[in-house]
């Protein structure tokens, strides 16, 4: 509502932009002790990672589900990525 998108985003609903990520909370090398909401976001904030996402959906479309990406071309995209490092070194060591 802040953001004044609330037709559109902000709740699960016909209609509305469908993006969520999917979190496995028993990958937490720190479970929270009890579990209000307040300890599990606690513990996403400060102990979630990588690890902790099982799946992200964005506008609709699963991105990431079953360990897979489903969109990204990851070896064309780690290659681009070391490319862009590399580049990105050259111009440090020569400034």
């Amino acid at each position: 509502a802040a953001l004044g998108i609330a037709t559109e985003a902000g709740s699960i609903e016909p209609g509305k932009k469908a993006d969520i990520v999917l979190l496995d909370l028993t990958k937490y090398w720190n479970a929270p002790q009890t579990l209000d909401a307040e300890s599990i976001a606690g513990n996403i904030v400060h102990t979630g990672n990588p690890d902790n996402v099982s799946a992200v959906m964005v506008d609709g479309v699963w991105l990431y589900r079953e360990g897979m990406h489903r969109t990204l071309d990851l070896p064309r995209t780690v290659e681009a990525a070391r490319t862009e490092l590399a580049s990105l070194l050259t111009r440090i060591q020569t400034s």
